[in-house]
């Protein structure tokens, strides 16, 4: 196909996707189940403690368990607090994100966002800084496609080029190069119309599976 259009971005399923796929993380199943764990010895400890403490005010011991019960419940917020830092920064990484067709050609744009200090006291917002990248994937030569119907994650090989803009607003470009033909390129079918739905009219054959998501990943 040599259709030349741009895909609408989904803001709300975009900002859905992103945050299920933190949320399911196997990396987190772990650390789910011991918050769960922290939660119950905490409350636990914490209302025990009270009822035997209410029952015989003599059995003054059991004051000890209170404040370690509160003590685990503040390691539970402060683990989700973390977690959601992470959600944060996957989110930012990828906060501008254009995805277009043309000649044949499937562009995907990318450019980050950071929270900066701005003006007097501890007020912060976000701001972009100049750079960006830009993906130049021919889609006749996609291979090794896989699809995750239930995080709507894509990822194949094919002959991808790579633009990093040092200065996008003032087009800038410090390098472009072709990927490895091992390079793994993926993208989330978040868009109107879908993009799963055009790369499999273009061709493109798919493995529906399961793709793991892995926090540590630093590809743009």
């Amino acid at each position: 196909m040599n259709d030349s259009f741009s895909f609408d971005v989904d803001g709300k399923k975009k900002q859905k996707i992103y945050s299920r796929e933190i949320l399911h993380c196997k990396s987190y199943y772990s650390l789910y189940v011991l918050r769960g764990v922290m939660v119950v010895s905490g409350l636990g400890m914490i209302f025990g403690s009270g009822y035997l403490v209410l029952k015989d005010p003599f059995f003054t011991g059991a004051l000890f368990f209170i404040p370690l019960g509160i003590l685990l419940i503040f390691l539970v917020i402060i683990s989700a607090s973390m977690q959601s830092l992470i959600y944060t920064r996957f989110m930012y990484d990828r906060y501008v994100e254009s995805i277009w067709v043309d000649g044949g050609y499937l562009y995907h744009f990318l450019r980050k966002a950071v929270w900066k200090p701005y003006g007097r006291g501890h007020i912060t917002r976000y701001v972009f800084p100049p750079d960006a990248y830009q993906f130049v994937i021919d889609i006749a030569s996609i291979r090794n496609a896989k699809y995750d119907p239930k995080s709507k994650r894509m990822e194949f090989n094919g002959s991808i080029k790579c633009i990093y803009y040092d200065d996008y607003i003032q087009n800038s470009i410090q390098g472009e190069h072709s990927l490895s033909d091992t390079y793994f390129h993926y993208l989330y079918d978040f868009t109107n119309p879908s993009l799963y739905e055009y790369l499999t009219a273009c061709g493109v054959k798919f493995e529906h599976c399961y793709i793991e998501f892995d926090i540590t990943d630093k590809r743009p």
